[in-house]
């Protein structure tokens, strides 16, 4: 396989996860309106384009998201719910968010 050919199929899966995750704002899963203009979510992970990761970082907080619980594949980046933060937005979306009465 040649690399053209395979970074051609990195952006084909990249965006065939796109299409199956929810287009949202950022205000849609508990996050400031500054954090980006649109996000991608589903059950697994908060994705967004690359050129969308320094706001989502920034006033997302999303900069304190382990290496190992985010990827980027074609022109996107995915945090894994694996992170309890994402899950955190992920629940809030899902409207399952819970806040701990022991804080």
């Amino acid at each position: 396989m040649e690399l053209y050919e395979a970074e051609e199929r990195m952006y084909d899966i990249a965006e065939e996860l796109i299409d199956s995750m929810t287009k949202i704002k950022p205000v849609e899963c508990g996050l400031d309106a500054r954090a980006g203009y649109r996000l991608y979510i589903s059950e697994e992970a908060i994705a967004v384009l690359k050129s969308g990761v320094g706001p989502l970082d920034y006033y997302g907080g999303f900069e304190y998201v382990g290496a190992d619980d985010k990827c980027e594949i074609g022109g996107y980046v995915f945090y894994k719910a694996d992170s309890d933060r994402i899950q955190d937005h992920i629940d809030m979306w899902k409207g399952e968010w819970k806040v701990d009465d022991d804080d």
